[in-house]
């Protein structure tokens, strides 16, 4: 899934990376640059989530309205485990997600991690932004080198 965003004419765009769960140092980034919620956006390149204290308020940010991110390796990983049909292959993904600092996740209620599998998989894997015509490419993991062009991609 891809989106493209619109030009910010009213206020400024942040692309950052690797939020992990910390969502107080999240917060206070975002105080430092004197973000304003009514004009700026956020747009995240995925790992919103594992690792730090708060994934759960992290999660909450993909209710915000100026908030946008792409599917990283870390979602994924829920998806994959949420998704797994038999045993075998769940406990293989779950043996992931512990890895990855996923055990907030296991142990959330049945019906919380339904909620955030639903929020993680409608996620775009890319996002456009077109601004004084250059366009932007926000996404994840790189992409391949053969790959040079962006209308290819």
């Amino acid at each position: 899934m891809v989106i493209s965003l619109l030009p910010n004419k009213l206020g400024r765009d942040f692309v950052v990376g690797d939020i992990h769960g910390c969502y107080d140092e999240f917060e206070c980034l975002l105080s430092r640059v004197k973000f304003d919620s009514t004009k700026d956006r956020v747009i995240s390149v995925g790992d919103l989530i594992d690792r730090g204290k708060d994934s759960v308020s992290c999660i909450k940010l993909l209710d915000k309205p100026w908030f946008y991110i792409v599917l990283g390796n870390h979602e994924q990983a829920i998806l994959d485990w949420y998704q797994s049909h038999d045993r075998v292959t769940q406990k293989t993904y779950e043996r992931k997600l512990l890895h990855n600092g996923s055990s907030w996740f296991l142990a959330l209620s049945v019906k919380q991690q339904q909620q955030i599998y639903n929020k993680l998989k409608s996620l775009p894997k890319v996002i456009f932004i077109n601004n004084n015509n250059k366009l932007y490419c926000i996404l994840h993991a790189e992409i391949i080198p053969e790959i040079n062009d962006i209308n290819v991609f």
